[in-house]
Parts: C-alpha cells; sequence; structure tokens
C-alpha cells in the first residue's frame, strides 16, 4: 500500500507537525505502507539565521525522519538547496531526467484515458497525440493539462485537442510572463 501526503496538507505548526508525523509515521509502518512526500522542499531546505519557524519545521521533520521505520520517499527539486543534515538519512537518492517521447506518451494517455466527463471521454486522434508528444513538458505539466482541458471541457463537450491546445498556451504565456523569456524547459 502506498500513501501520497502533500507538504501543503501538513499543519505550518512545529509542535502539531511533530505529533502529525509521528501518528502518519507510526500507521505506515504499522500497515506497512510506503508514504510518498511530495512538495517536501520546505523540510528539506537549508536552515538559515533569518527563518526561525521553517528552522523549527525542518529540525522537526528531520527528528522524526531520524526514527521513522516507514519507506518514506521526498519529492523534491531543489536538491541543491538541501540542508546538510538530511543527507546522512537519505538511504537511496534518485533523479529523475527528462522524458523521452515514448515515456511522454504513456504519460499523455495515462492522463487521458481518465479525463472523462458527463460528455464522454477525451477525444483524441493519434495524430494529435503525436504532436502533444513532441512538446517538453514533464508529467506533472501534463497532468496539470489535462486537468486544465477537463475544466475547459465540463459544460460544453468531451475533452478535445482544442482544450488540450488552449491549456497549453495558457501555461507557456504565463512562465513566459514569468522569467521574461522563453523558458525551455517549460512549455
Amino acid at each position: 500500500m502506498a500513501v501520497q501526503i502533500c507538504a501543503g496538507e501538513l499543519p505550518p505548526d512545529a509542535g502539531q507537525l511533530e505529533a502529525r508525523l509521528s501518528l502518519i509515521f507510526q500507521i505506515a509502518q504499522h500497515w506497512g505502507a510506503i508514504l510518498l512526500l511530495d512538495e517536501a522542499d520546505v523540510y528539506l531546505e537549508q536552515r538559515s539565521s533569518c527563518d526561525l519557524g521553517r528552522n523549527s519545521l525542518v529540525s522537526v521533520f528531520l527528528r522524526k525522519m531520524e526514527f521513522c521505520e516507514a519507506i518514506v520517499f521526498l519529492i523534491t527539486n531543489r536538491v541543491t538547496q538541501f540542508d546538510e543534515a538530511i543527507l546522512s538519512g537519505v538511504h537511496l537518492a534518485m533523479k529523475y531526467g527528462d522524458l523521452d517521447r515514448g515515456r511522454r506518451k504513456l504519460i499523455w494517455k495515462n492522463f487521458l484515458d481518465r479525463a472523462n466527463n458527463p460528455h464522454g471521454k477525451a477525444d483524441i486522434s493519434d495524430k494529435e497525440l503525436d504532436q502533444l508528444v513532441r512538446i517538453e513538458l514533464n508529467g506533472r505539466q501534463i497532468k496539470n493539462v489535462v486537468a486544465t482541458a477537463c475544466a475547459l471541457a465540463a459544460k460544453t463537450s468531451r475533452v478535445r485537442f482544442v482544450h488540450l491546445e488552449t491549456a497549453i498556451k495558457a501555461g507557456k504565456k504565463f512562465v513566459d510572463d514569468f522569467y521574461g523569456t522563453n523558458h525551455k524547459a517549460m512549455y
């Protein structure tokens, strides 16, 4: 059994965090569950003298992880900002590279297969799928594009290529505005 928890679902208070992590880790150990902690960055980043509140969270997290007997996957994209204390507790670190077209296609298919609404299943041709696969998106971006397309289509039709295209263009515009330029790795 696997359980996914997003860091944003955990309490921001160090005392409450400690109690919640104790409970989560006990349950995971009892059931032999694997935990997936998404967006774990807040608990893994280096501590600094400027943010005592976050320092408390990091300290609590490190202490609870030290005695945790469950298998925990920590998801982050800020490896270069790790607190050094976390490194001694990491048993296995994995870096996932960019997706190749074959893997992107599988991810697109997986999310599109679940993109049902009252109007039916997603209506995407093989040719349109091939167009989507050429766009260098990661799994999370694909998930977000499909979710946005589902929202766009919800009232009027099943998900179509035009909905996906609109979601991709909106995401690209936002990223371009954010970075002030065409940013290669996103959209």
